[in-house]
C-alpha cells in the first residue's frame, strides 16, 4: 500500500515566526501525551522554509486515506486541548496561503 501524505502548506506573520515554531512543538507534545488522539497518524513533521517564502511552513501528515486526515481534523474542532492548539494556528497564518496538497510515496532512498 503506498503511503498518504498530506501537505499543510502555509505562511505565517512575520512577527509570529516563534509562537509558530512553539506551536508546532505544543502539538508534537500532545501527541506524545495523548497517542490516543491520533490513533491515524503514522507519522508527523513540520518543516519551517530556509529559503524561498519567508515564514513558509510545511506541516507533513502521514496517514492510511484521507478519510484518517478528516477524522483527525474534525478531532480539532471539537477537542477542547486540541481547539486550543488550531486556533493558535489560525492567528499565526496569513490569511489566503493555506493550502493543503496530498501526495502518494512513489519511490525513494535511504543510505544505510
Amino acid at each position: 500500500m503506498k503511503k498518504l501524505y498530506i501537505f499543510e502548506v502555509y505562511t505565517v506573520k512575520p512577527d509570529k515566526l516563534d509562537e509558530t515554531t512553539t506551536l508546532a512543538k505544543n502539538l508534537v507534545n500532545m501527541m506524545k501525551k495523548h497517542p490516543e488522539k491520533f490513533r491515524e497518524v503514522k507519522s508527523f513533521i513540520t518543516y519551517q522554509q530556509y529559503i524561498g517564502v519567508m515564514g513558509g511552513f510545511y506541516d507533513v501528515w502521514e496517514v492510511e486515506s484521507f478519510a484518517d486526515f478528516e477524522k483527525i481534523m474534525e478531532k480539532f474542532a471539537i477537542d477542547k486541548e486540541l481547539k486550543a492548539i488550531a486556533d493558535g494556528y489560525y492567528s499565526v497564518i496569513v490569511p489566503g496561503t493555506f493550502h493543503l496538497e496530498i501526495c502518494v510515496d512513489v519511490d525513494h532512498y535511504k543510505p544505510k
